[in-house]
């Protein structure tokens, strides 16, 4: 069935336990706002320059939209658009550098990160209204573990709820994403922006871009004393 924008939507069972409803989200981010001024520079990684910000998104990643809202051979009905406050995050949560999880006490660069990635730096035309999924809000929802884990089903469940509280403003008190703390690099927060705003977005911003193979944080990381080769079997770089 094709997603519908009005309709609710409702977590499987075993998940209804772990996803806040919309009124709890809405009780709890409506003032819990974090505003990027326009021009300040934000961080993205992609195995493509094309990916650093795209006209549509085509993975789900950590925040959705659940399985059950897609369809096969079909578009997206919405997602995330992911970035990072600082460089380091931005190369931990893109997983251009990863940990081995057979090897711990060390850490590796994917191969198709120094053969294709690129590190970006992305400055919005205007501001930014974010809510602030961290500190004490995500302490009082009781999501923390939940969103730092490896459950992507769960924060797809998450994130759907969150959209529905966004979508249920007023139009001009819709916020444009939320930040959250990052999974990968602790103590540090993530970003993640509503797809449909992303064109509005575009036409204002700046982007650079270097190749990461290229950059002096690909060497920096590499003169690491704990920087080890990749192991020989590595999944694919996130597009």
């Amino acid at each position: 069935m094709p997603f519908d924008e009005q309709a609710r939507y409702e977590p499987p069972s075993h998940l209804q336990a772990l996803v806040p409803s919309t009124a709890a989200l809405l009780a709890a981010l409506t003032h819990s706002v974090e505003r990027l001024a326009a021009g300040t520079v934000l961080y993205r990684t992609a195995g493509d320059a094309k990916y650093l910000l795209p006209e549509v998104l085509i993975n789900p990643y950590r925040f959705g939209p659940p399985m059950a809202l897609r369809q096969e051979d079909e578009p997206l009905p919405y997602a995330w658009l992911y970035l990072a406050r600082d460089l380091s995050t931005a190369l931990w949560e893109g997983q251009l550098v990863r940990h081995d999880a057979t090897r711990a006490g060390h850490f590796y660069i994917h191969p198709s990160a120094v053969e294709t990635g690129v590190i970006g730096t992305l400055a919005f035309g205007r501001d930014l209204r974010l809510w602030n999924l961290s500190g004490e809000a995500c302490a009082k929802l009781g999501i923390h573990d939940t969103i730092s884990s490896s459950d992507y089903e769960a924060c797809h469940w998450i994130g759907h709820r969150l959209r529905e509280a966004m979508m249920s403003r007023e139009p001009d008190a819709i916020p444009d994403g939320f930040c959250y703390p990052s999974r990968r690099m602790r103590g540090h927060q993530a970003i993640a922006i509503r797809s449909d705003i992303l064109s509005d977005l575009k036409a204002g911003a700046t982007i650079t871009h270097e190749p990461f193979g290229q950059s002096a944080a690909y060497e920096a990381l590499r003169a690491d004393a704990l920087y080890a080769p990749a192991p020989s079997a590595t999944r694919p770089m996130p597009r």
